[in-house]
C-alpha cells in the first residue's frame, strides 16, 4: 500500500511540476532521482528489458526467460550518474544512462529518446525545463533585397512556427502538414487542441494537397496567420492534438513547440 501510495504522489508531482519525459535532453536527467515503475499486469512477465549489469549491455541484470524479473526491479529507486550517447547496431541513436541504487549497486540502462512509452521511471519532483530552452533551435536569416529579418522554428509533428520581421509589423504565421492516403477534392480546415481545453479553429482554411513524395498518400499543408488571440492561447497552453481538414494527429513535441512560438513573441 505504501508504494502504491508513494507511486501516486510521484506521478503527481511529475504532472504538476514538470514532464517526466527527457526525449533527446537526457543531460535533464542527469543526477535525477528516478524510481522504476509499475508494468501493466498483462506484461509483468516478461519484466523490464533495459537493464543490464555492464557497460556494453551483454549482461541483463536479474534475467528471467525475457528480460530482467519484474519483481526484482519494480519499485526500485535510482540515481543517474551519467548518460552517454552511442549508436546501436541498426544505427539508431541511443544513450546510456549509469545508473546508482544502495540496493541494486550500479547497472546500465539503455535509454530510447524517441519513444516515451518505453520509459520506464518516475522522476522525483518532474523535470523542470527553463522558459526559452529550447529558443537556441530557432532559425533567423535575413531577406538581401528588402531587409525584412524572419525567424523560424524547426518542423515537429509536421508544424511549425514563422515570425516575419516587416516594416509595417510582425508577422507571425503556423505552418502544419498531414499525411492522407487519399485526394478528397477541394480541402479545408485546421483545428487545434490546447492542453488547457482551448481550441483554435480555422474552419474555412484552404488546404494545399500535393503527391507524398516520401511515402504514401497525399500531404495536407497550410500556412496560417496568425492573430493575436491564436499567440496568445498558443503562448498560454500546449497543442495536444490537430485536424487538417478530416485527418488527425497528435502532438508528441508539444513542450518544444510551446517554448518556439513563445520564443517567437520575444524575438
Amino acid at each position: 500500500m505504501k508504494r502504491n501510495i508513494l507511486f501516486g504522489l510521484l506521478l503527481f508531482s511529475a504532472i504538476c511540476y514538470g514532464q517526466n519525459f527527457a526525449g533527446e535532453d537526457v543531460e535533464l536527467l542527469n543526477d535525477k532521482e528516478l524510481i522504476v515503475k509499475e508494468l501493466p499486469q498483462q506484461v509483468q512477465k516478461y519484466g523490464y528489458k533495459s537493464f543490464y549489469t555492464d557497460y556494453n549491455f551483454k549482461k541483463r541484470y536479474a534475467p528471467n526467460n525475457y528480460y530482467s524479473k519484474y519483481e526484482a526491479l519494480v519499485g526500485a529507486t535510482f540515481t543517474v550518474v551519467s548518460s552517454e550517447p552511442y549508436t546501436n547496431s541498426n544505427g539508431d541513436e541511443k544513450f546510456k544512462l549509469k545508473l546508482e541504487s544502495e540496493e541494486k549497486g550500479i547497472l546500465f540502462y539503455d535509454y530510447n529518446p524517441i519513444e516515451e512509452k518505453d520509459f520506464v521511471f518516475e522522476v522525483v519532483g518532474g523535470l523542470e525545463f527553463p522558459a526559452g530552452y529550447y529558443c537556441g533551435n530557432l532559425v533567423e536569416s535575413k531577406d538581401k533585397f528588402n531587409g525584412e529579418v524572419s525567424v523560424k522554428s524547426p518542423i515537429l509533428d509536421g508544424i511549425s512556427f514563422l515570425k516575419v520581421k516587416k516594416s509595417t509589423g510582425d508577422v507571425t504565421s503556423l505552418f502544419i502538414q498531414e499525411v492522407g492516403l487519399t485526394e478528397n477534392g477541394i480541402s479545408k480546415g485546421v483545428f487545434l487542441l490546447l492542453e488547457n481545453g482551448s481550441k483554435i479553429e480555422k474552419p474555412n482554411e484552404k488546404l494545399k494537397v500535393t503527391v507524398n513524395r516520401e511515402g504514401e498518400g497525399f500531404l495536407y499543408t497550410a500556412t496560417i496567420v496568425l492573430d493575436s488571440a491564436d499567440i496568445k492561447l498558443l503562448t498560454q497552453s500546449k497543442i495536444t492534438d490537430y485536424r487538417v481538414h478530416i485527418h488527425d494527429g497528435s502532438i508528441k513535441n508539444s513542450l518544444k513547440l510551446f517554448d518556439y512560438i513563445k520564443c517567437l513573441t520575444t524575438k
